[in-house]
């Protein structure tokens, strides 16, 4: 469960690799104002109400008829499913993973 990125003002990205924490807690990355790519895999099964406040510029990469890609249409924020295996591979690659 990943329940602890609030307020972090210079987080850009968020990656979570495939088989990880299934679950995303409330306000986890509420707040998170800098943020701009969101990705998450098909394995996240909830997301709770509040987890993206104030993270208004965040685009969600999320596959195509994913729990996170339908949380993200539900609550108006930035879906691309077109691209998501793409930033997925960049951040895997890039990047540590959480």
């Amino acid at each position: 469960e990943l329940n602890s990125f609030a307020n972090i003002y210079g987080m850009e990205f968020i990656y979570v690799a495939k088989g990880c924490a299934p679950i995303i807690d409330t306000s986890v990355f509420s707040y998170a104002e800098a943020l701009q790519d969101l990705v998450l895999p098909k394995e996240i099964s909830d997301i709770a109400e509040e987890t993206f406040d104030g993270c208004n510029d965040a685009v969600l990469y999320a596959p195509k008829n994913s729990y996170a890609a339908k949380y993200g249409q539900k609550n108006f924020m930035c879906v691309n499913t077109d691209q998501y295996e793409k930033m997925s591979d960049y951040y895997k690659n890039a990047y540590s993973t959480i």
